[in-house]
């Protein structure tokens, strides 16, 4: 026999497809700017900067990724942008985050949640920990739609199925009354992705959406970013290490190192022209099928500072092959300059005295 419920997911379902199924228009036009962002973290009495001046433009449609080592201010710059920064240890000390033209961050907390989850939102890191265990997985997904939209419990219902449905969870509606430790990390990390999505924003970061994830189920999130991202003309941040995903799913990289900009630019000239000798090191240390055989990668000596002990002049300096007297006193702005593809901040690359980068051909 039917149940009522199931009665109330197919009656409204063509509705929700309706509204799930509306494309949103493409175009060059910036979504999201954030201007010279900074970020004060208290550790130990110290007061450090994991997050010092970073600027970026995000257009409707388009993907940047945020790459660097761990440590670099990756995450803590999409927790500073959507306003989850830890409370009374984080806090911001500098700079705007432009939405449509709105600074997210200088409106009062409760402005802040009407935009969070309904015109920006946060995919976590961790879908395991970012889910309530006490909690269903048809509730978490409901919620954000209860919260910002207040529609009728059956076509929020409908409306979770279908997003769910759309991300490849199946056994529907029967997987909404389970719980998150029923499911696998790949069904898990499909469910924070329908979450994050449910009520339709322009703007979506994702921290590590493919991380501790196979190789299979990698390709499966990769490729169902960018069909949810084509028609929904979504806008993308996705923070990454993973060269292979950037390369395939951005359109711009930031690079960071400590906290920093290091490199910013078109995935193209990124990949084909690194300018920044950090930017160069990260790709020397990927294999891209250009190494001739039984050849070591080419890794990063040392390790990154630590930032309440940061270096003077470049952060990178002591790692830098190419480190001069300047690179130790000065610290270089993130800039354009003549034969540059990307902005950089090196004082090396800015001179025009870094060597060609060579071809994959040719490595």
């Amino acid at each position: 026999m039917q149940s009522a419920s199931g009665r109330e997911d197919r009656k409204s379902l063509q509705a929700a497809k309706s509204i799930l199924s509306r494309g949103v228009p493409g175009g060059e036009e910036t979504i999201l700017e954030v201007r010279d962002l900074t970020v004060a973290l208290e550790v130990d009495d110290q007061v450090i900067q994991p997050v010092d001046g970073i600027s970026f433009r995000l257009e409707r449609g388009r993907t940047l990724a945020v790459v660097g080592e761990s440590g670099s201010g990756k995450s803590m710059t999409a927790l500073a942008i959507v306003g989850l920064l830890p409370r009374g240890l984080a806090h911001l000390t500098r700079g705007q985050v432009l939405l449509a033209g709105e600074d997210l961050a200088g409106i009062p907390e409760s402005e802040l949640r009407r935009s969070r989850g309904s015109s920006i939102s946060l995919m976590p890191q961790d879908p395991m920990t970012a889910l309530n265990p006490s909690l269903t997985i048809g509730y978490q997904v409901m919620e954000p739609l209860m919260v910002h939209e207040h529609l009728p419990r059956a076509l929020t219902r409908a409306r979770a199925i279908e997003l769910l449905m759309r991300t490849g969870i199946g056994n529907l509606p029967a997987i909404l009354d389970a719980y998150p430790h029923q499911l696998s990390g790949g069904m898990r990390q499909r469910v924070v992705l329908a979450m994050a999505l449910i009520c339709r924003p322009s703007v979506l970061l994702a921290d590590e959406p493919t991380t501790a994830l196979d190789v299979t189920t990698q390709e499966q999130i990769i490729d169902l970013l960018q069909d949810l991202q084509r028609e929904f003309g979504l806008s993308m941040i996705v923070i990454s290490h993973d060269l292979g995903v950037v390369a395939r799913i951005a359109d711009h990289v930031l690079v960071m190192y400590a906290g920093r900009p290091a490199e910013y630019g078109s995935v193209d000239d990124i990949f084909a022209r690194p300018s920044h000798p950090y930017t160069r090191g990260l790709l020397n240390s990927v294999d891209f099928a250009s190494y001739p055989p039984r050849e070591r990668l080419r890794s990063i000596p040392g390790v990154p500072p630590r930032l309440e002990a940061l270096p003077s002049g470049c952060a990178f300096h002591p790692r830098c092959s190419y480190a001069r007297d300047i690179c130790r006193e000065v610290e270089p702005a993130l800039r354009s300059a003549p034969g540059l593809p990307s902005l950089t901040a090196c004082h090396v690359a800015q001179a025009g005295d870094l060597e060609p980068w060579p071809s994959a051909a040719s490595k």
